[in-house]
């Protein structure tokens, strides 16, 4: 018999190793209490989601489907379940069939980069999270949401109502949280004061109120039939698979490399190449061929006898990270097998045994004592050191010819009138020319939306970027200033397929993926595309690479 009420469901997932969420059960329960009493709302719970039990329930629910909430480890790019990572284009592909769906509520740390996938698809709200989240505080921020949703507020009032809760407790929560978006690009942020962030396509969807379905009953069920239920699952599970995660110790996932399943034209095709390299080294996934930008990084390297900092000001589409990334692994090569032994730097947590730097948010509002303890950080004992003793006395001792340090942070969040005399301290620390010890390398990557684009720069961007500009005049001897980085040429991808691939008819790969996402298109060698609309299909690749047995 076809259900008739609206469904709320909910998916939890927990890891029972040094990842355990110690409050998400109570997450559970507080939810379960809040619409146990609703006669007018079913709720279907899933306390140790699978992603095939996922995908039976909202295929069961196709009409009914209100609200689907997750709870659990997350990161841009997935939603770890209980037997594996949940892919966000297999879950946007699957909510696409829902036509009365109005929230997405994913309660997971650094979601925000999967709104797009969800937006896309027509949901029309989602909250998501800026940044890692605390266990307790993710469980009473979605307590409070959905007790005021119970209690006849619209989902904005519901918002407003836990974020207010959870300003009672942290005054410094003073950023603006709700985005309408109706394009398809979100300005890529992160605003730690205040993680959640509501995204809405217009403000109606904003004032709905579950209240308001028991006016709206019946539902009616319009289920597929047997042959598309089968056909759908098979190609939603193909997307929402992915291989085992590395489990952080707070609301976050870092994914392990997985393999492409050999199921479609652009699997079979991959599945005839041989890598030039079996695996294909890392650094092969961090970037395209930014040949002029590297080389002008090189000279400046290798001529300028101080400590250095490198400015670059970027897109955060264009993936700047993977450029800084790719210098360091020039160094190490240079080196050879002493690289361990000549650089010095902090490595990134997402991939096990990764070689790559890791680039630090440096929060708005930090202030200088914060970046010489966290440039302490890293080595023993940082809360004895000090960091002008450090730099005079024991700086000069360290048996490194190197020392990179990566620091990134967002134009609209550093008022400038804080980040000038941050950055000229901090420069100031470093000012003398070096006569012993390492090198340091200090690289500072400025996230300005589109700078890349022909669309005008505030002026607060404008004075940004004039400043920058200005530091690296007076002070050329120590600093480079990338002033953006170029969108990527298809040219350049396919100059790196052949990097990847000995003799075959690699070249077409990129036109095949594109196919494969439901896109016909057909590149030419000149068509720009942004870094991270290629990013998923390097990393494709790549991880099909790292799984390859095949001989060189």
């Amino acid at each position: 018999m076809p259900q008739t009420r609206p469904v709320i469901l909910t998916a939890f997932a927990n890891s029972h190793d040094e990842g355990y969420l110690a409050y998400l059960e109570k997450e559970r329960d507080r939810i379960q209490e809040t619409f146990e009493i609703l006669s007018y709302i079913q709720h279907v719970d899933l306390p140790n989601a699978k992603t095939q039990q996922l995908v039976d329930k909202l295929t069961t629910f196709k009409s009914e489907l209100l609200i689907l909430h997750f709870g659990g480890h997350a990161d841009g790019s997935q939603l770890q379940f209980s037997d594996t990572g949940g892919q966000a284009i297999g879950l946007a592909e699957n909510l696409s069939l829902h036509p009365q769906l109005k929230l997405l509520f994913l309660n997971g740390c650094n979601t925000q980069a999967q709104v797009l996938k969800y937006q896309a698809v027509g949901i029309p709200v989602i909250i998501a999270t800026t940044c890692p989240v605390a266990d307790g505080q993710a469980m009473r921020f979605a307590m409070h949401f959905y007790q005021a949703l119970a209690n006849d507020h619209t989902i904005q009032e519901s918002f407003t109502r836990a974020k207010g809760a959870a300003k009672l407790q942290r005054e410094e929560y003073h950023q603006e949280e709700i985005i309408f978006h109706r394009g398809l690009r979100l300005r890529e942020e992160q605003v730690i004061e205040m993680p959640w962030r509501l995204y809405a396509h217009t403000e109606a969807n904003l004032n709905w109120k579950l209240a308001d379905m028991q006016e709206e009953l019946p539902v009616t069920a319009n289920y597929l039939d047997q042959q598309q239920i089968q056909g759908y699952q098979n190609n939603v599970l193909k997307n929402i698979q992915n291989s085992q995660v590395s489990i952080n110790n707070y609301y976050g996932l870092s994914p392990a490399p997985s393999p492409i399943m050999p199921q479609d034209e652009f699997a079979m095709m991959l599945s005839k190449l041989s890598y030039q390299q079996s695996p294909p080294p890392e650094f092969y996934l961090v970037n395209c061929d930014r040949t002029l930008q590297l080389l002008e990084m090189q000279d400046h390297r290798e001529k300028a006898p101080r400590h250095q900092f490198y400015f670059i000001l970027s897109c955060p589409s264009q993936h700047p990270h993977s450029l800084v990334q790719r210098f360091i692994f020039d160094i190490r090569d240079h080196f050879d097998k002493a690289a361990e032994q000549q650089i010095h730097y902090r490595r990134t947590q997402d991939f096990e045994g990764a070689r790559r730097i890791d680039v630090q948010h440096l929060e708005a509002g930090r202030k200088l004592d914060w970046l010489q303890k966290d440039w302490l950080s890293q080595w023993k004992n940082p809360d004895q050191l000090d960091f002008g003793s450090f730099i005079e006395n024991q700086l000069p001792q360290l048996n490194y010819q190197y020392l990179a340090t990566a620091y990134e942070f967002y134009s609209r969040d550093w008022p400038l009138q804080r980040l000038k005399p941050l950055l000229s301290e901090w420069m100031q620390a470093f000012s003398s020319a070096y006569s012993s010890g390492p090198q340091c390398l200090f690289f500072f990557i400025i996230n300005i939306r589109s700078i890349h684009c022909i669309d005008p720069l505030s002026v607060k961007e404008l004075e940004l970027a004039q400043f920058i500009r200005d530091l690296a005049t007076s002070n050329a001897e120590q600093v480079l200033l990338i002033d953006s980085l170029p969108q990527v040429e298809v040219e350049d991808v396919q100059t790196w397929l052949d990097k990847m691939f000995r003799e075959g008819e690699r070249r077409t790969l990129l036109n095949m993926w594109w196919k494969q996402k439901g896109s016909n298109v057909n590149f030419k060698p000149s068509d720009l595309l942004d870094m991270d609309e290629v990013f998923t299909f390097m990393k494709e690749l790549w991880n099909h690479g790292r799984h390859t047995t095949k001989p060189n």
